[in-house]
């Protein structure tokens, strides 16, 4: 009985692996930016679209809050890290847990910086908690990036 081996391919194999090694950081990067990128737009899609054209509330950003979702992704190791914040935060409270009425206490009118003219009350106003549905369906995005990523790495590997 002869036994031969053959382990001339090997080298190529070694160096698919170092390649797709090096790729993952950038893989996974990118898999995390397309994530924030789809499910910023899902929240940006189910927020409510406001009349109000006035000052944004103290420490807000300027502009609706369907546009205020941004991502931001830094590589950690191999993998991402992503980071998914609004620049209304304060606008973002009140929509999803709603608002009682404000009646002044102190003063017999309200008046805040930005409010046009004082008012004797702030009406309540609904929730509307947008944001669950969308996060409740956000691993599906993430499973579907994740999938193309793994896929991605596959490939360079061969396999």
């Amino acid at each position: 009985m002869i036994l031969r081996s053959d382990s001339s391919g090997i080298d190529k194999i070694i160096a698919r692996v170092r390649q797709a090694q090096s790729e993952l950081p950038r893989v996974t990067k990118e898999a995390a930016q397309r994530i924030g990128d789809t499910v910023g737009k899902q929240l940006s899609d189910a927020a409510p679209k406001g009349k109000n054209a006035g000052p944004p509330p103290s420490g807000d950003g300027p502009g609706r809050l369907s546009n205020s979702f941004s991502p931001k992704v830094t590589q950690k190791g191999l993998g991402a890290q992503l980071l998914l914040t609004t620049s209304q935060p304060f606008k973002l409270k009140i929509i999803t847990g709603g608002r009682k009425v404000v009646v002044p206490v102190n003063k017999k009118v309200l008046m805040w910086p930005g409010l046009p003219h004082p008012v004797k009350r702030s009406s309540a106003t609904k929730a509307n908690d947008f944001v669950s549905p969308v996060m409740n369906k956000r691993r599906d995005v993430v499973k579907a990036e994740m999938d193309k990523a793994i896929q991605e790495i596959k490939s360079i590997i061969g396999g």
